[in-house]
């Protein structure tokens, strides 16, 4: 780009534990590059590395393009890019403003917005009762054999005959039966060890199309007007975990701490890591953690210059800064037009220099 560069300075943890980066570590390497070319940057060990854009490597870990007059950060799928929130200059007053779709990570904890609710009414579904010329097929759990709209029978396993069809709803009242759940003031959680059928032992899906509409296997309590959902991407302990979080006027802490709202019991998790507060929409805010808190990135970023990126990848921090190349004598012909011409200044003289110098070098 004309003008302009990108400066990178980055920090890499010696320690390879998790993917993880110590933020209170005084153990990092740091490094810094100037790049005025598109390319690619790759880590041998715990040296960065930058590749022209013309340049082929198997070890690229970021790309970056040029378009326009922008530099543009673009994550690669095999490699987890996250934006480490609390380096933002929004996150010290509210936090990062959470989407419907996005991952974040608190240590090595990954945590997915599966949906979020803010004062909204869901129109309710008009039961009509399908016309059918087929064999009637009953719920193999209550029996009848009414086929609505929102509560359709569906087959979503390998059964067959008389256990092969079950109303939507009954399998949803089946399904959160079996789940383990613990529910306080300010948040509930519903965790499965499996989701599976009982007697063909299929793993049922999570969301399926049934008639050209999408419904989802688990339906949750509505808790309020406001509330988000977040999926717990972990499968160490459970099968599913879901956490529905319904704040008031106080943040929800999430830490390993027992004072917490949400209390994780991992040890990339600091005592009190981070909160989730409602203004309007729902904001994450990292408190300081060891391991910190970042939102993985699944799209191009544009790096501008009026706020830096930083980003974490596996245990090495990224830090973009855009600059502009500043010429000594560009600037110093800027500093003497606003001299006066009659009483020539400093600035002036050594402008003249200059300009002399090189003239008797050419």
């Amino acid at each position: 780009m004309k003008g302009s560069y990108l400066c990178v300075e980055s920090s890499t943890w010696v320690r390879d534990t998790h993917n993880l980066f110590d933020y209170d570590s005084s153990d990092k390497i740091p490094q810094k590059m100037i790049l005025k070319v598109p390319g690619s940057i790759c880590r041998k060990a715990d040296v960065l590395n930058f590749h022209p854009e013309n340049f082929s490597s198997d070890c690229s870990m970021i790309k970056i393009y040029e378009l326009g007059n922008q530099f543009i950060l673009y994550p690669l799928k095999h490699e987890p890019l996250g934006l480490i929130i609390k380096t933002l200059k929004k996150h010290s007053t509210r936090g990062y403003k959470l989407s419907i779709g996005e991952t974040f990570k608190l240590g090595r904890v990954e945590m997915k917005v599966k949906d979020i609710v803010i004062a909204s009414h869901t129109p309710e579904v008009i039961d009509t009762i399908e016309d059918s010329f087929k064999v009637e097929n009953a719920c193999r759990i209550c029996f009848t054999s009414n086929d609505t709209k929102s509560n359709p029978l569906v087959s979503l396993c390998s059964c067959t005959g008389t256990l092969k069809w079950m109303h939507l709803r009954c399998l949803q009242s089946w399904t959160m039966a079996r789940s383990y759940r613990k529910i306080n003031t300010y948040m509930a959680t519903y965790a499965w060890t499996s989701l599976e059928c009982d007697i063909c032992k299929d793993k049922l899906p999570m969301t399926f199309e049934h008639q050209y509409q999408i419904y989802d296997l688990i339906d949750l309590p509505k808790h309020g007007l406001n509330y988000i959902i977040l999926e717990d991407q972990r499968k160490d302990n459970y099968y599913y975990i879901i956490h529905i979080l319904f704040p008031q006027d106080a943040p929800i802490s999430i830490g390993r701490g027992n004072d917490n709202d949400m209390k994780i019991n991992d040890i990339s998790i600091s005592r009190s890591h981070a909160s989730i507060t409602f203004n309007h929409n729902f904001y994450l805010k990292d408190l300081n953690s060891r391991f910190g808190t970042i939102v993985m990135l699944t799209k191009p970023q544009p790096i501008d210059k009026s706020e830096s990126l930083m980003v974490q990848l596996n245990r090495t921090t990224i830090k973009f800064s855009l600059k502009t190349e500043i010429h000594v004598i560009d600037c110093l012909k800027n500093c003497c037009k606003k001299q006066n011409p009659i009483h020539p200044s400093p600035i002036r003289n050594t402008l003249s220099q200059l300009i002399f110098d090189d003239s008797n070098d050419h």
